[in-house]
């Protein structure tokens, strides 16, 4: 769930529309977007395989350019 930001919501939900628009095969789908209780959910495709800080955990002393490069072209 995303938060409103000091932006206020509409920024938020601007981002998000955005996000929903973007399609490309190295970034997550969005499908779209709930406002709820002063909260707004996106709502993405699922990724198997963890996440961005759990990767990063396996690298304490940092990620190489061409590991970065390898993760960035899938």
């Amino acid at each position: 769930m995303l938060t409103y930001y000091m932006n206020g919501p509409k920024a938020l939900m601007n981002e998000c529309e955005i996000q929903i628009r973007v399609k490309h095969d190295n970034i997550v789908l969005a499908y779209e977007y709930k406002e709820l209780s002063n909260q707004i959910v996106l709502i993405t495709e699922f990724i198997d395989g963890g996440n961005l800080s759990d990767l990063l955990g396996k690298y304490p002393k940092g990620l190489s350019e061409e590991k970065i490069q390898n993760l960035a072209t899938g």
